[in-house]
């Protein structure tokens, strides 16, 4: 009987850490915002670069070669619009001023800085600062934008991460309520085969306490049935074991008042 249980609970027996479970792959929780230290030395660098070399076209050129200069001064907007366009306002306004104050003496020394034959220039570096502004201002606003886009695909991604461990949680628990359950047709089982055996033992030690009081009356006890006796009693034991521990619990829920 012993060998039969046991064949039964290996047979129900479900071996959890086998269950596949879901990957939980490890993710980076957070990303780099903003670019590297060193791709922005970079930019700043080429920023400078043009900024001194249109510069120095201008101080060196003389002023009677002029289409060369309207050259010089339309190149001003290239590092206005790469300082507006990688670093916002920020980048856009300040190269824009800069690049006014190293422009406003060559108008005022090599131009004479009359208001009339130079308004041209003048309103060119409004314009600088003009353009600065507002295209810093849009590329400030689009990266905003794609950061604010970033952050909530971090948190969807961080969201989605935690629903697959829930998942895997929910799995593990299904298959141990499965487990569980298998269990308890196995108790319920060994509950019916202890039923089967506990009669024929009854109906065995009956008979035998039968044959032992015929033979006392004849004057011939028998060892060997008290032994058949004391075999039964100890089988029947093993069975009340069996039939306890199979025996669902009746479980009481009462009330009880926290504060006393």
């Amino acid at each position: 009987m012993r060998l039969f249980l046991q064949s039964v609970v290996e047979y129900y027996t479900i071996d959890i850490n086998r269950v596949p479970k879901l990957p939980n792959s490890e993710s980076k929780m957070e990303e780099k915002r903003n670019l590297p230290q060193k791709n922005d030395l970079l930019w700043w660098v080429t920023i400078v670069v043009f900024v001194v070399i249109i510069s120095s076209f201008h101080y060196t050129t003389s002023t009677m070669k002029w289409q060369y200069h309207l050259v010089f001064m339309q190149a001003y907007f290239i590092p206005i619009l790469i300082a507006a366009l990688q670093f916002g306002i920020r980048g856009g306004l300040g190269t824009s001023i800069a690049v006014s104050i190293i422009y406003f003496p060559h108008i005022m020394l090599q131009w004479g800085g009359l208001v009339e034959t130079n308004l041209m220039r003048f309103l060119q570096i409004g314009l600088f600062n003009l353009i600065g502004f507002l295209i810093g201002w849009k590329a400030q606003a689009e990266k905003d934008e794609k950061e604010k886009y970033r952050q909530t695909a971090q948190e969807l991604r961080i969201s989605i991460e935690k629903l697959k461990d829930q998942s895997a949680k929910l799995s593990e628990l299904e298959q141990q309520l499965r487990f569980a359950d298998r269990l308890s047709v196995v108790g319920e089982l060994s509950a019916s085969l202890a039923h089967e055996v506990r009669n024929p033992l009854g109906a065995i030690r009956g008979a035998t306490e039968i044959l032992q009081d015929e033979l006392s009356e004849n004057g011939k006890p028998n060892e060997f049935l008290q032994i058949l006796i004391q075999e039964t009693d100890r089988l029947n034991k093993v069975l009340e074991n069996y039939l306890s521990f199979a025996r669902v619990k009746t479980q009481h829920v009462a009330n009880f008042d926290l504060n006393e």
